[in-house]
């Protein structure tokens, strides 16, 4: 009986283990049986993997039916699980043209064992796309059964590729080319008039007085002015022309095949007039003006570089001449621009050697024709190149970008002949000495301390010092000139306004200005002896504004005893010019000083 027991309980305990085992078994089977899964599991696996692939996979018949269609495709084409299912293929890029659409049936038809395609054309929304397309043949024994796509949305890739190949030839704020590609363009043109013998122009254009416009409104304001002055150019040249910005404020037309050269200059012309057009409120100016240089190939220059380097010489001449209008280059151009460059490279050695000079004009109280002061002038005398003209080297030093250099040795060299006068007491404790400065020098940020610095090595008083500023500085920022120069007034120098009434009109300024002295420029002294009475009654109006502001005025440019009996009886406070005596050297001026005299001086009746 214990036996039959142990051999059952025996027995009961391996069939719970086989079925243990069994359940074990049959678990995932029956964990599987619960998932829908396709027939097999080769199918499964595989649309697992077109599912999850980042193309869009399109399967068709070779009648362009489609039978299989991914995720990533029915969401490229916008369309839910079986939407494109039984769809023609030509349905299915319906948003492509006709052009791109027979080239995609073109492929399909005569399908090669692996093609790439691309297609450009709109998706269901209407954004453009641009689709690259691999296309293999499915075969079932040798024989094509079946067609797949396999297409990559390249859209943001060639919209970043167009970008970078813009941004390689367009200048980035205007949109127009740019230097290189304006280059290139220019270089194909002269290929063309060689091979057709015929001609093409390069026009140099220049905005005249942008510089203050971004002074004024700031450089976001220059940027909108730039695109309206590139659209308007833009919208009068032909389709084969080609503008492009050079740089700053300048721009470059290429007229291809130009066949008569006055041709350029009428269309030339009629740029700077659409230019000159007002502007909307939205620009904050009323109007531009714009200025151009004209060259012609191949009888100008037969290399591009250089033939732009023409057109640009005109453009500086053009403006030389009269701003708003052109000029055509000319041969004597390139002489004037290798003297300028020959001036310069000899204007530098000559300040590094010492070579320039200081003269003095005497200025004269205009009631006592007493010498109340003097004015500091460059002078050079080169060994080859002969004397040469200040108005010649000081704006050959302004464009080349050393006139702060140029300004400074000047005002150093003045201040050590004043210091060594006061020192052999030729001159009273009073006396003036008047030093023109630049814009660009007084500009400086250095400057109110190099001014400091060079007056007390000489052991100056500030007093002693007039400053010569023109009207032209206050095109800038009036704010940080006023600030400037009240500084300067307040170490007690004197602020001399030179050439009065000639530049930049700042007589709505002239109340807030820390202005000590106006000179009034030699133009008016000219025309006091004309018939016009009114140049006489400008200067009248001057003498008694500035009086009212208590500012003393000097007359430049005296020249006749006439002139001088004018400005007297008008009321300004000084004189100055060749009636008195010209600029002379340092050592002929302490002779002047020693030997001016009451008789010698030109008393009025």
């Amino acid at each position: 009986m214990q036996l039959h027991t142990r051999v059952s309980q025996s027995l009961n305990e391996a069939l719970q283990g086989l079925k243990n085992q069994w359940n074990k078994i049959q678990r995932p089977y029956r964990l599987l049986m619960k998932i829908r899964v396709p027939v097999n599991a080769k199918n499964f696996i595989a649309e697992t993997v077109l599912d999850n692939s980042n193309d869009a996979i399109l399967v068709i018949r070779p009648s362009g039916q489609v039978v299989y269609s991914n995720k990533n495709a029915n969401r490229l084409f916008e369309s839910n699980n079986i939407g494109l299912i039984n769809q023609s293929i030509t349905d299915v890029f319906s948003g492509f043209s006709e052009i791109e659409g027979n080239k995609l049936n073109e492929a399909l038809l005569f399908i090669r064992s692996n093609q790439t395609l691309e297609l450009i054309g709109k998706d269901s929304f209407g954004r453009p796309r641009i689709y690259l397309i691999e296309i293999c043949s499915i075969k079932k024994m040798n024989k094509p059964t079946l067609i797949s796509l396999t297409i990559k949305d390249i859209s943001q890739n060639e919209v970043l590729r167009y970008e970078n190949d813009f941004l390689k030839t367009h200048d980035l704020t205007t949109g127009t080319y740019n230097r290189e590609a304006f280059l290139d363009k220019l270089q194909r043109s002269m290929g063309r008039a060689e091979r057709y013998n015929t001609n093409c122009a390069v026009i140099f254009f220049g905005l005249d007085g942008f510089a203050a416009i971004n002074q004024a409104f700031g450089h976001k304001s220059g940027d909108v002015v730039l695109k309206e002055v590139a659209k308007r150019m833009q919208s009068v040249i032909r389709d084969t022309d080609v503008v492009a910005r050079f740089g700053g404020d300048e721009f470059l037309v290429l007229l291809d095949r130009l066949d008569n050269p006055l041709e350029a200059g009428r269309i030339t012309n009629y740029i700077i007039q659409t230019i000159h057009q007002p502007f909307q409120r939205k620009f904050q100016i009323d109007f531009i003006n714009i200025s151009a240089g004209i060259a012609i190939y191949p009888q100008d220059e037969e290399d591009p570089a250089l033939l732009i380097q023409c057109a640009r010489m005109g453009l500086l001449e053009a403006k030389q001449s009269g701003k708003g209008g052109y000029q055509y280059y000319q041969d004597k151009m390139q002489d004037e621009a290798q003297r300028k460059i020959t001036v310069a490279n000899e204007l530098r050695k000559a300040l590094r050697s010492n070579q320039l000079e200081v003269h003095f004009q005497p200025l004269l109280q205009a009631k006592t024709l007493k010498v109340t002061g003097v004015e500091a002038l460059a002078r050079w005398h080169h060994p080859q190149l002969g004397y040469m003209p200040p108005q010649e080297f000081v704006y050959i030093a302004e464009e080349m970008g050393f006139i702060s250099v140029l300004g400074r040795y000047v005002f150093t060299l003045a201040c050590q002949h004043f210091a060594s006068w006061i020192s052999d007491k030729k001159i009273s404790n009073d006396f003036k000495l008047a030093i023109n400065l630049s814009v660009k020098e007084f500009l400086k940020e250095d400057f109110v301390e190099f001014v400091h610095q060079t007056v007390k090595k000489y052991n100056l008083c500030p007093s002693n010092i007039q400053l010569e500023i023109t009207e032209s500085i206050f095109i800038k920022d009036t704010d940080f000139i006023i600030a400037k120069l009240r500084e300067l007034k307040d170490n007690k120098f004197e602020i001399v306004m030179d050439d009065f009434g000639t530049g930049y009109s700042c007589l709505s300024l002239l109340s807030e200005l820390p202005v000590d002295v106006i000179k009034i420029d030699k133009s008016f002294s000219e025309k006091l002896c004309s018939p016009n009475p009114s140049h006489q009654a400008i200067v009248r109006a001057i003498v008694e504004l500035t009086k009212n502001l208590q500012i003393k005025t000097i007359a430049e440019g005296i020249e006749t005893i006439a002139q001088q009996s004018y400005m007297t009886k008008l009321g300004v406070d000084g004189l100055q010019g060749f009636l008195f005596a010209k600029p002379m050297s340092p050592q002929d001026m302490c002779t002047y000083l020693e030997n001016f005299s009451v008789q010698d001086k030109r008393v009025i009746e």
